[in-house]
């Protein structure tokens, strides 16, 4: 089985690349910008399963950026599932939970009501719409929050401004889970593997870690490997300067994925103390 990531340099398709037969493609050797590229990676490759694991994820950025998002977003991974289906390769595309309003107070499902609120979320919807319209071997793999040793995310936000502030200012009106992009890259191809096993396999799935939790207690967990947990501010989102809205609640339920392939859903604390046990943020 050869696996084809698009995303070697987001911090999911990273962790892919470290996998035995996969055949990882940075930005600048597939540009989402020209997906004609792309494509002809398909054509060359013919790979075994497509995992798509490129987005733009600065959802502030991708409200005054919307061209560009929309083509990264929605229409270059609609025209990667486009080839896969002419070739009959069964696609994984990775998407969000702010695909989701935040307006429910109890997990959400698969088959809750998508309604974005910011341009992010919108785009990533309709690269789901567009990739289940198709009809062939696909999974929509929703998750949130995610993190890893990677230099560029939260966790290293929070480290860099213990450097230059007094205190750091969190939002905690803000639900959902960290996940590890580690753990979603090991359930990428563990759904890989299930592929051979179904005739047709057409479906969204979510998963994240597990306990929900907001951004300041997510802080306070990263803090306490730093001994500055008193440098902490509690804001609500309204008080941050933010371009897009942000949804108040998107923990998902992750039961379906569990329910299909027994694939059970991480304590998103534990993976996080790995993350530090291997890498030297402080």
């Amino acid at each position: 089985m050869r696996i084809l990531v698009f995303g070697k340099n987001g911090q999911v398709g990273n962790e892919l690349s470290k996998f035995e037969n996969v055949i990882s493609l940075t930005r600048s050797e597939a540009n989402f910008l020209n997906p004609k590229i792309c494509i002809n990676f398909i054509d060359r490759i013919k790979p075994s399963i497509v995992i798509n694991a490129v987005a733009k994820t600065n959802v502030d950025l991708c409200e005054n950026e919307k061209i560009e998002t929309d083509i990264i977003n929605t229409r270059t991974p609609i025209k990667i599932a486009k080839k896969c289906k002419v070739y009959n390769i069964p696609f994984i595309h990775l998407s969000t939970d702010y695909v989701f309003d935040g307006k429910k107070t109890t997990p959400y499902r698969e088959d809750d009501f998508a309604n974005p609120i910011n341009y992010y979320g919108l785009t990533k919807l309709n690269a789901e719409r567009g990739i289940l319209k198709l009809d062939f071997n696909s999974i929509i793999l929703r998750t949130s929050w995610v993190f890893s040793k990677s230099k560029k995310n939260f966790i290293s936000k929070i480290i860099d401004q213990l450097k230059y502030k007094k205190k750091i200012d969190v939002v905690y009106d803000q639900n959902g889970s960290p996940t590890s992009a580690k753990d979603i890259a090991s359930t990428c191809i563990e759904l890989s593997k299930n592929f051979k096993n179904k005739k047709k396999l057409k479906k969204i799935y979510h998963y994240s870690s597990y306990p929900v939790t907001n951004f300041y207690h997510y802080a306070k967990e990263i803090l306490k490997y730093t001994d500055e947990v008193d440098k902490l501010n509690k804001i609500k989102t309204s008080d941050y300067p933010l371009s897009a809205i942000r949804p108040k609640y998107t923990y998902l339920n992750c039961d379906l994925l569990k329910n299909d392939f027994g694939i059970n859903r991480p304590n998103w604390k534990k993976s996080l103390k790995r993350i530090f046990e291997k890498t030297n943020y402080v």
